[in-house]
């Protein structure tokens, strides 16, 4: 076998390596996200069962009173908008966080209406920057669709966002996240996708370093080096595109990939 397909090789078994670490910490997140809202559902469930209880024990007595049962009704009403809001915010996650699942885990092409997919996204990180005390900002008009591989595109996608997260950060800082979409070139169906960032830059000699394969500047953390190596490898094989990376030192990172429809 060549070198070259040893490395095509390592590099399919990191894709899949990495997708299912993603979908472990997807899993996680699902978890940790909807138990807020089902936990206030079942918090509103178990009063309003108490007050049932209360003014039925006044009923059978003969002790209910007008003002008694106005309030009995106004609990009623309040619990049923508490738990109408939380339930339907729990499905709205569930079903977020099962289409990220499936894009992950396919490669087929279908047509992505790319504002909804950029916010499934960041549904799916919202653990992760809030931890990290990140702001994961999104500019995409409504209208704008891509019809290509959303599994790779939220590989991708996945990658450049983590890498800002624990790499982009300068200490005593806050972080921001910019995911921007726009139509390049309408008559051709391209699209030009934008993650920048508000953190510490690199240096041109770092990018000139940044898509080798196993290099890292997190090796003492558990880095691989492989991510945007994988990220290009990605952008350029699968999704047919191109990749271009700008950074300054202090000034925050650009990568931008300009992505047409595939057939």
């Amino acid at each position: 076998m060549s070198t070259e397909s040893d490395s095509q090789l390592l590099t399919r078994l990191h894709i899949a390596e990495q997708k299912a670490e993603e979908l472990a910490r997807l899993l996680a997140t699902v978890g940790h996200e909807v138990k807020t809202p089902i936990g206030i559902a079942v918090t509103a469930s178990s009063h309003l069962q108490l007050k049932v209880e209360s003014i039925k024990a006044e009923y059978q007595a003969g002790q209910m009173t007008q003002q008694s049962l106005e309030a009995f009704f106004d609990l009623v009403s309040e619990s049923a908008q508490i738990l109408q809001s939380n339930t339907q915010r729990a499905s709205a996650l569930m079903d977020s966080f099962k289409q990220v699942a499936i894009d992950q885990a396919h490669e087929q092409v279908r047509v992505i209406e790319l504002l909804p997919f950029f916010k499934q996204l960041q549904m799916s990180f919202a653990l992760a920057l809030k931890q990290a005390e990140t702001e994961l900002k999104i500019d995409c008009d409504t209208s704008l669709l891509l019809q290509s591989c959303p599994g790779a595109l939220t590989q991708v996608l996945s990658n450049l966002i983590m890498n800002a997260i624990q790499h982009a950060r300068i200490p005593g800082t806050s972080l921001a996240i910019s995911l921007k979409a726009i139509a390049e070139n309408s008559a051709e169906g391209k699209v030009r996708i934008e993650l920048r960032d508000n953190g510490r830059g690199m240096s041109a000699d770092l990018q000139q370093k940044v898509f080798e394969q196993y290099f890292t500047t997190a090796k003492e953390q558990g880095g691989s080096g492989l991510g945007l190596g994988i990220v290009r490898e990605l952008i350029e094989n699968t999704l047919n595109g191109k990749l271009t990376l700008s950074s300054e030192e202090g000034q925050g990172t650009c990568f931008s990939m300009l992505l047409p429809s595939l057939a």
